[in-house]
């Protein structure tokens, strides 16, 4: 297991020139310690700013890997 930060795509591509793989998971996202109720709109386009470019990122640079989905 190594960390990441995939939304810093040049570190992610890094990652995997190091470590290819052979399955993702993806649980990135930015953690707050307030409720819903308690979030910003600027706060919440944070957290979906994230998972968003960090999936985008995994789906380029793993464009063309084979992948079983099930």
């Amino acid at each position: 297991m190594v960390a990441c930060d995939v939304s810093d795509r040049d570190a992610l591509a890094a990652l995997l020139a190091a470590h290819p793989v052979t399955a993702v998971v993806h649980t990135a996202g930015v953690i707050g310690a307030v409720s819903l109720r308690d979030t910003s709109l600027a706060e919440l386009a944070d957290v979906l700013r994230v998972k968003a470019d960090s999936a985008t990122h995994l789906d380029e640079l793993l464009d063309g890997t084979p992948s079983k989905r099930s």
